[in-house]
C-alpha cells in the first residue's frame, strides 16, 4: 500500500552480485532501487542496506543475478515497514489547527521526546512530530528554546511550527530546508505561551530518520528601564557583584540588549567606585554602559560605555551612590542595521555572547542618620547622670589615659618613617577610605612629637623654609586623598620664639588665578586662599591638611599676624610646585 517502506539487506554472498528492487503494477515495471557488489562478502562484514517504497497498487519484486559463471550463496534479509503501523501512539493530521485531532503524528513527552521512522517519496506523505513544550511560568520575558538533532539516510526538508492561541505558526525558511544525508541539529526559539512544537518531514526519497528533541525555558532580561525598581525582580537580570556574570543576546529573537542591575548599600553621601571587567567572547562587537539610576524620576545621573570587538577584553569604571544601578549590553550592529528576519528564524547577524567580572569597592563613608532618641533613652540618661556625679573624678582618668595612648602612639610613628609612602600604598591597593583615616589620625597624634620627629615621620618635605621665629614645611599628597576634587596639601608650622596671634596662613599663586581652598583638616576657619590659625604660641606644633582648587603651577605661604603686638610675617622665598606627575 501508499506509504510502506520495504528494507532489504544483503548480508552474505559468495559470488559478486546485484539486488534490484522493481515495483509491479498493472501498467508497468518500475525500477526502484539496487544493491550492487563486486566481490565476496562474508557474514558480519560489510553488509549492504536498500531501503524502498511501494506505489499505488504495487507489487514488490526483487530480482538477484550475477555476472559469474558457476555456482554461488547469498544471503537477504527483507523488512516491511507498514505505514498504517507506524506509530502507535495517538495520531495527530499535519493540516489541522489543534494537535488533539491530527493523524499520522507522533505526540512524545513534554520536554523531551525520541521518535523514528520511514518516508516512502510518495506525493502528499509527511511525518509529524508534535512536541508539547514546558509551561512558562515566569515574567512574559521567558522564551521556549527547542533544540533537536535528526538523522537522515537521504535528502530531507523539515518544517518547523509552534502551536500559539490554537494557530500553527511557522518559525522560518530556514528551518524548511534541512537536506544533510548525515545528521542536522536545529535550534529554534519560541514565545511566550507556546503549548506545542511541530516537526514535519518530507523527502523526494525513500529515507529513515531519527530524532532526538527537548525544550526548555530560558529568561530573557529585557534592554530598557522598568517603571520602578520595584520591578526588577520580575524578569531583570542581576548582576553578581565580586563575581563573574556571563550571557547572550540571541539575533534570532532580535534580543539586541540587556539591562543588568546591582545594589549597592551605604549612608547619604557614599561613594563607591565600580570596576568592570568585559570580556566579548562572541564574534560581534557589544557596547557596555554603566548607567548611575535616580528612580524618582528614572533619570540617568550619569552615564560611561565603551565598545568592544569579538574576542577582545575592556575594563570600564564609574562612581555611583548608594541604591540600585545598572549596566546594559548592546549587540551593537542589530542596534545600528536591524534586522529584516522572522521573529525565532535564522537571523542575518549571528549571536553576540559576553561575560563580565564585577568588583566594588567603597571610596567614602559618608554622614550615618541621626534619629531621635527615645523617650526611654532619656530616662536611662537622667540615671547615668546621677551616676556620672558620684564619680566625678573617673573623666580626669578616662583624659590622663587618652594622653598616654595618644604620647604611646605618636613615640610609635618615630619608627615608622615615611608615612606618606605608606598612603601611597595603600592608595594603590584602593583602600581610599583607609588612606584618608589614617591621614586623619597621624595628624593628631604626631603634633605631640618634637618638630624634628614629625617632620621625619612625614618624610622629606616638597617646601621647607625656616627663619629664626617660624620653621614652615610642605608636602604635596595624591589627589585621590582629596574629597572635593581639589589638591590635598599637607603643611606643618613650627613657632621657635614668642607668641604669634591672629595669624593667618596664605596661599599664593606665583602665576595664574588665585588659590581657593575649599576644605581643611582640623576644620579651621578659611576664606578663598588664607587659613586661620588665630594663636600659636612658643614651641607650638601644627599639622593641617589643606586641599586647594585653581590652575596655577606652584604655590608660595605666608604667614601673617602679630608678635608682641606688633604686626610680623614670614614668606617661603621658594614655590612648591604642584604639576609635577606623582610617583
Amino acid at each position: 500500500m501508499p506509504g510502506d517502506v520495504f528494507e532489504v539487506w544483503l548480508e552474505h554472498s559468495s559470488i559478486a552480485l546485484e539486488v534490484e528492487a522493481i515495483g509491479r503494477s498493472t501498467q508497468a515495471l518500475n525500477s526502484l532501487g539496487e544493491i550492487a557488489i563486486s566481490a565476496n562478502t562474508s557474514i558480519g562484514g560489510n553488509i549492504s542496506r536498500m531501503l524502498v517504497g511501494a506505489g499505488d497498487d504495487e507489487q514488490f519484486w526483487l530480482r538477484v543475478s550475477s555476472e559469474e559463471v558457476g555456482d554461488g550463496l547469498y544471503a537477504l534479509r527483507i523488512s516491511r515497514h507498514i505505514a498504517a503501523l507506524e506509530y502507535n501512539s495517538s495520531f495527530e493530521f499535519p493540516g489541522s489547527q489543534s494537535p488533539a485531532t491530527d493523524e499520522k503524528a507522533i505526540e512524545m513527552n513534554a520536554g523531551w521526546g525520541i521518535a523514528q521512522g520511514w518516508l516512502s517519496a510518495s506525493v502528499g506523505e509527511e511525518d509529524c512530530i508534535i512536541l508539547p513544550t514546558q509551561q512558562v511560568n515566569g515574567s512574559g520575558n521567558d522564551v521556549q528554546v527547542a533544540s533537536g538533532f535528526i538523522a537522515f539516510s537521504a535528502n530531507t526538508t523539515t518544517q518547523v511550527s509552534f502551536l500559539l492561541d490554537g494557530s500553527w505558526i511557522t518559525i522560518s525558511e530556514y528551518y524548511e530546508h534541512i537536506s544533510n544525508p548525515n545528521n542536522t541539529s536545529v535550534t529554534i526559539y519560541s514565545p511566550a505561551g507556546t503549548t506545542a512544537l511541530r516537526y514535519c518531514l518530507t523527502s523526494e526519497e525513500v529515507t529513515a530518520w531519527v530524532a532526538l528533541f527537548y525544550t526548555v525555558n530560558v529568561s530573557d532580561s529585557p534592554g530598557e528601564l522598568p517603571s520602578s525598581s520595584e520591578m526588577l525582580n520580575a524578569g531583570w537580570g542581576r548582576l553578581g557583584l565580586n563575581s563573574t556574570t556571563q550571557g547572550e543576546l540571541v539575533t534570532s529573537i532580535y534580543d539586541s540588549s540587556d539591562l543588568l542591575w546591582y545594589e549597592v548599600d551605604g549612608w547619604s553621601e557614599s561613594e563607591f567606585l565600580i570596576r568592570v571587567s568585559i570580556e566579548n567572547i562572541g564574534t560581534e562587537p557589544i557596547r557596555i554602559t554603566l548607567q548611575e539610576i535616580n528612580w524618582s524620576n528614572r533619570a540617568i545621573i550619569e552615564s560611561v560605555y565603551i565598545t568592544t570587538d569579538g574576542s577582545k577584553s575592556e575594563v570600564l569604571t564609574m562612581k555611583v551612590g548608594p541604591g540600585i544601578h545598572t549596566v546594559k549590553i548592546e549587540h551593537l550592529n542589530l542596534i545600528e542595521q536591524g534586522g529584516n528576519w522572522q521573529w525565532g528564524g535564522e537571523p542575518d547577524l549571528p549571536n553576540a555572547s559576553y561575560r563580565i567580572y564585577t568588583t566594588v569597592v567603597q571610596t567614602e563613608e559618608g554622614e550615618k542618620p541621626w534619629f531621635e532618641a527615645d523617650p526611654r533613652v532619656a530616662e536611662a540618661s537622667q540615671k547615668l547622670l546621677l551616676f556620672f556625679g558620684i564619680c566625678l573624678a573617673l573623666p580626669f582618668v578616662w583624659v590622663v589615659l587618652k594622653q598616654r595612648a595618644a604620647k604611646k602612639a605618636a613615640h610609635g610613628l618615630i619608627g615608622k618613617k615615611e608615612r606618606l609612602a605608606h598612603l601611597l600604598e595603600l592608595l594603590a591597593k584602593g583602600e581610599v577610605y583607609e588612606a584618608r583615616a589614617d591621614l586623619s589620625t597621624n595628624l593628631r597624634i604626631i603634633s605631640t612629637l618634637t618638630w624634628e620627629e614629625g617632620v621625619e615621620v612625614w618624610g622629606k618635605p616638597d617646601l621647607h623654609h625656616r627663619t629664626e621665629s617660624v620653621d614652615l614645611a610642605a608636602w604635596r599628597l595624591d589627589t585621590r586623598l582629596g574629597k572635593k576634587g581639589g589638591m590635598p596639601i599637607l603643611i606643618g608650622v613650627h613657632v621657635i620664639e614668642d607668641t604669634w596671634e591672629v595669624v593667618g596662613l596664605r596661599c599664593e599663586a606665583p602665576e595664574g588665578m588665585a588659590w581657593k581652598i575649599v576644605r581643611a583638616e582640623p576644620r579651621l576657619l578659611f576664606r578663598q586662599d588664607e587659613l586661620f590659625l588665630d594663636q600659636l604660641h612658643q614651641g607650638t606644633r601644627t599639622f593641617v591638611e589643606i586641599e586647594i582648587i585653581g590652575d596655577g603651577s606652584g604655590i608660595e605661604f605666608s604667614l601673617s599676624g602679630t608678635v608682641k603686638g606688633k604686626p610680623s610675617a614670614m614668606k617661603t622665598p621658594t614655590a612648591m610646585m604642584i604639576d609635577v606627575e606623582e610617583e
